[in-house]
């Protein structure tokens, strides 16, 4: 997100307000596409690969999830704008019982 981007803003107070709730069962990691690191750039090129970047939050869920071949796999969803408190909750809390209903049978 950009620190100048409001939607981007409001979405970041929602995701640490969800993250205060759900403690060590969420990492957290925060890619700024203004700051000297491209690999903000590089997320939103990812949708958007005609280079012209939009002023929105981009919010990408990943979890371990079965494969086909029954081997942990990454799982995703992603979004861009602002989607609110109620959708983060949401996203988050499907990925932590995804991972908790496949990981047992991973030997982790």
């Amino acid at each position: 997100h950009l620190t100048n981007c409001h939607a981007c803003i409001s979405q970041e107070a929602d995701i640490k307000k969800v993250l205060g709730d759900l403690g060590d069962d969420v990492t957290y990691i925060d890619v700024l596409a203004d700051s000297e690191l491209e690999k903000g750039w590089m997320g939103l090129d990812v949708y958007d690969p005609s280079g012209s970047p939009r002023l929105v939050p981009l919010t990408v869920f990943l979890t371990l999830a079965p494969g086909p071949d029954g081997n942990a796999t990454v799982g995703w969803h992603s979004a861009l704008g602002y989607r609110g408190e109620r959708w983060i909750r949401s996203y988050l809390n499907d990925a932590i019982v995804l991972h908790d209903e496949n990981s047992a049978s991973w030997g982790r």
